[in-house]
């Protein structure tokens, strides 16, 4: 009965707003290496963002956390965000967050000289930015491909 009330949903629905605002602040957090700060926006920010089950914020939501862990060196745990993000972006039919995240993932593992890897995941990601005409992520394929290319002779 509670989510059905008009004053709850306009909770809910403001409560998304701030967490989408602070997802960007987060991500700008992230630019400039604050990476304490980072995961403290993200911390309250995530709940309300989760309640509305908004998937693509969500989504970014756990980029910005593979980010940080990545930051740090954790990349097990930066991959494991880097696929829920991707499966975030699944369940909104977002392939332009796929494939992004494919190829932060295909990035992560040249940075650990996973070269199969690395060349694997970009390859998914450039059927999915094939197929769905995400022209704006080709240069960043294109280069991708030719240093992962590269290192692997």
């Amino acid at each position: 009965a509670g989510e059905n009330n008009p004053l709850v949903k306009a909770n809910i629905v403001n409560k998304r707003d701030i967490g989408i605002l602070k997802c960007w602040q987060s991500f700008n957090e992230l630019q400039f290496g604050r990476i304490d700060k980072a995961r403290q926006i993200v911390a309250q920010a995530k709940k309300a963002v989760s309640q509305a089950q908004d998937w693509l914020y969500l989504g970014y939501f756990a980029e910005a956390q593979g980010h940080m862990h990545r930051f740090v060196k954790q990349f097990d745990v930066a991959s494991e965000f880097y696929q829920n993000a991707i499966t975030n972006h699944k369940i909104i039919q977002c392939p332009y967050g796929e494939a992004n995240n494919l190829l932060y993932l295909a990035d992560m593992a040249y940075s650990q000289t996973d070269l199969p890897r690395a060349l694997s995941l970009t390859e998914q990601a450039t059927a999915i930015v094939h197929k769905r005409h995400l022209n704006t992520l080709n240069e960043r394929l294109s280069l991708a491909k030719r240093k992962y290319q590269e290192a692997l002779n």
